[in-house]
């Protein structure tokens, strides 16, 4: 987005009138952010494969190229990690259920979301994803 100052200035002596514009760069001085600090799921071990959960954007106050571009998910064996782009480019992410969950094998999961911004070099931000795991 392209933020551009439009100015004119006149001089007195002798008369003159000088336009002029200048244009505000962005520069990647902002790491993505998530509204909390934690996400907390409770799933049911019934739950099928293939559902999806939908996850809270992180912010970022970059605009343009240096903005968030991506999403990542740590590695894992239940989850996986859908996005999507919405009308006007945020992209949005959805949390996915790959493999059925199983109470007696494990009660709970921590995972680790990243947001990446489109600078150079990126910048980044986490959230920690709480999986309970519900009888």
């Amino acid at each position: 987005e392209t933020c551009t100052l439009f100015f004119k200035v006149f001089l007195d002596n002798p008369l003159q009138l000088i336009r002029g514009e200048v244009e505000v760069l962005d520069v990647n001085d902002n790491s993505p952010v998530f509204p909390k600090k934690e996400m907390v799921f409770e799933i049911l071990e019934t739950t099928a494969p293939s559902f999806r959960f939908p996850l809270e954007s992180a912010q970022d106050a970059d605009v343009g190229s240096n903005g968030l571009r991506n999403y990542s998910l740590g590695n894992n064996s239940h989850f996986s990690l859908a996005l999507a782009t919405e009308k006007g480019g945020a992209i949005c992410a959805e949390l996915v259920l790959d493999r059925q969950l199983d109470r007696e094998e494990k009660t709970r999961d921590n995972l680790l979301l990243t947001a990446i911004d489109g600078g150079s070099p990126p910048r980044s931000g986490t959230v920690q994803i709480r999986i309970l795991v519900l009888d």
